[in-house]
């Protein structure tokens, strides 16, 4: 097979002349594109890796010797323009060569050396010829319609190089490497050196080298090179440690892609989620002048229609945003002067209607800053509750405290439609929830709203349902169907709200802030699938033939040792009539096969939560000793009879369940009986 090897190598590599080989053919980078292709389906990853160190070791191709390919297909008498017109060859193979490599590295993670393939990508990225160059071969940056503010995912074979770095424990090696190359004048080179630094968390080169870029910048650049100025300067927002330099990134990004598309629009630009992305940057600094600009070049980015015509709908959608920014900031003077006058007006009237802007108006300060708007009186606390006669038609919020048997009364919401999904933050001094007023739908119009323990303070979210906490808490994930359905992550104080999967619902974070665990829905069966935030990879708690359930509810929480899951499921398809539905558990890890916990006939929708001892689970099914939810244990490794939990409010429907940290109160929903 190694003879075989250099057959078909061999014609793609022919070279005379000097030992610093020209830059290869399109036709050349095809051919070893296919060798490389056709190794790995022949379950051979040297041959593979060896076809493309071979085929990129000089740099990308620059000349094609095939002309390209410029037939106009004709529809009757007009050319057909829904016909899309083939790519010329240099701009195709750009793109070929990174899908190619991205899916070999699915072919290599199986069945090749680390180092092998780390080796491989140094030579394609920095060519040993070419000292002064890097090449980060990236695919152009295309973010979704439904979601035009999220920069979206951004791919490279750079990238793809520090995760091979990093997996072959040879990223001080690629640091090295890249400190014996004269790459100062190549912003594609500094952008890997930062991707680098920030890995080791080298301060030094972070600023030299960020300083350095941004001077390069301003002699302007190419769109790609651009959009991964953006994409790095969202690893350090993200990263946290260095938020200047992630806003002077995303600062000069947005304004340099912004710009490119007043020359030469592009439909899927991402300019407007970068520009978002820098203003948000310059809040998170204070520096309130600059992150204002900002929204005004994100107003002023024109939003292309399929045939360049700007859309009203979406053009609504940047005032939306806008306002929202510099509102939910307290920046009133600001959101007026930006939106215009009949924009705000419009803004203020229809929050208030729906209870997110306070129906008085905030005092300005100096500055022309007005504190956040206030939420309405939606919150009645213990202290201001003469009986619970006098409230017994509210939605209460209670403390049960299980070795005393004794529920205490912490608040009411006395406006509120409906309440679920309660979470207590990890400090114990907030419960996070969703709600609606009434009038409002429970889907679409499902908020999010955190709340103090006592009862003194309440503040929204904005849109989402089923919230759970980061173990830090400064991070919340949740679902919410805009400005795309999916499940999100954002801060615990608002904002900055990234979309984590867009197929999939109702995710809960794990103990040891690792995995996030939701549920999605294909063909027909609902999975769980498991985010591992560390590896940054996605698995399915039951592989194929292992998943015994048609459908996986919503409400599922973790073993507080982070291994096991609780859940609600039913083996009946969709829609049928009385449905049996199951408590289950499951490991996460292993091949073990769920334990039926508890199951029952008929409707079962309130939460289920693990205990702190991790023996037992609390959920809140209609027995008919009740006829109403109540709140009972059942037995995490054995399917035994619920166990009615003692101390918690009678005569009323009890749902929902959040621990406190001291593993004794246990927080739960109480609600009056609709007769």
């Amino acid at each position: 097979m190694r003879s075989l090897s250099l057959i078909l190598i061999a014609p793609c590599f022919c070279t005379s002349g000097p030992a610093i080989a020209a830059p290869p053919t399109v036709e050349q980078v095809n051919s070893a594109l296919d060798v490389a292709v056709m190794a790995a389906k022949n379950g051979l990853p040297r041959l593979s890796l060896e076809a493309l160190q071979k085929s990129l070791g000089d740099g990308p191709p620059t000349v094609s010797t095939i002309p390209p390919d410029t037939k106009i297909v004709y529809q009757g008498a007009r050319v057909n323009t829904s016909v899309p017109v083939p790519k010329p060859p240099l701009e195709a193979i750009r793109d070929r060569i990174p899908d190619t490599i991205f899916g070999l590295s699915e072919f290599w993670k199986q069945s090749a050396q680390a180092k092998d393939v780390y080796l491989a990508l140094r030579d394609v990225v920095l060519p040993p010829g070419r000292r002064t160059e890097a090449f980060l071969y990236s695919l152009p940056v295309k973010v979704s319609r439904l979601q035009p503010n999220r920069m979206p995912r951004t791919e490279s074979v750079a990238q793809a190089l520090v995760f091979w770095a990093r997996k072959a424990d040879l990223v001080n090696d690629l640091h090295r490497h890249l400190e014996d190359r004269s790459l100062k004048d190549s912003p594609e080179g500094i952008l890997l050196v930062l991707l680098i630094a920030l890995e080791i968390r080298d301060q030094s080169a972070i600023e030299e080298q960020s300083a350095r870029l941004l001077q390069l910048l301003d002699g302007g650049t190419n769109r790609r090179t651009a959009e991964m100025v953006a994409f790095v300067g969202m690893n350090f927002q993200r990263d946290g440690q260095f938020p200047e330099v992630a806003a002077e990134l995303l600062h000069q990004a947005g304004l340099t892609i912004a710009g490119l598309d007043l020359l030469e629009p592009e439909e899927d630009s991402p300019a407007r989620a970068v520009l978002l992305a820098a203003a948000r940057s310059r809040f998170a600094l204070g520096q309130r002048i600059e992150a204002v600009e900002l929204l005004r070049q994100y107003l002023a980015v024109k939003v292309e229609g399929r045939y360049s015509a700007s859309s009203p709908g979406l053009d609504s959608q940047k005032l939306e945003t806008v306002g929202r920014e510099l509102y939910r900031r307290g920046m009133v003077a600001d959101a007026r002067e930006v939106l215009g006058q009949v924009s705000a007006d419009s803004f203020e009237r229809r929050y208030r209607a729906q209870g997110l802007i306070s129906h008085s108006p905030s005092p300005v300060t100096s500055g022309g800053i007005a504190p956040p708007l206030a939420m309405p009186a939606t919150l009645r606390s213990a202290a201001n509750i003469k009986n619970r006669q006098s409230v017994a038609n509210e939605i209460w919020f209670c403390a049960l405290d299980i070795e005393t048997r004794q529920s205490k009364l912490l608040f009411t919401l006395p406006d509120f439609q409906s309440v679920a999904s309660l979470a207590v933050s990890p400090d114990g001094l907030h419960i996070a929830f969703d709600a609606t007023f009434p009038g409002e739908a429970m889907t679409s119009d499902t908020q999010i709203f955190i709340v103090s323990l006592d009862g003194t303070a309440i503040r929204s979210m904005g849109r989402g349902t089923m919230p759970s906490w980061s173990p830090e808490g400064r991070r919340l994930v949740c679902s919410r169907y805009s400005p795309a359905k999916g499940i999100w992550i954002m801060r615990a104080e608002g904002g900055d709200a990234q979309l984590l999967d867009e197929s999939g619902w109702s995710a809960q974070w794990s103990p040891d802030g690792r995995l996030i665990a939701y549920t999605r829905r294909q063909d027909g069966r609902s999975s769980l699938i498991v985010y591992d935030i560390v590896e940054d990879e996605f698995f399915r708690v039951f592989e194929g033939e292992r998943n015994p359930f048609r459908q996986i509810s919503g409400s599922f929480s973790w073993s507080p040792d982070s291994t096991q899951l609780a859940f609600m499921a039913t083996m009946a398809p969709a829609g049928t009539n009385n449905a049996e539905f199951q408590v289950a558990t499951a490991h996460v890890f292993g091949a073990a096969r769920p334990i039926i916990a508890y199951q029952q006939q008929g409707s079962f929708n309130a939460a289920v939560e693990w205990t702190p001892s991790g023996r037992r689970l609390v959920c809140s099914p209609v027995l008919p000793s009740y006829g109403t939810e109540r709140l009972y244990f059942l037995d995490a490794e054995q399917r035994t009879a619920p166990v009615y939990i003692q101390g918690q409010e009678p005569d009323r429907r009890n749902t929902g369940a959040s621990w406190l940290p001291d593993s004794q109160t246990l927080i739960y929903i109480s609600r009056p009986v609709r007769k």
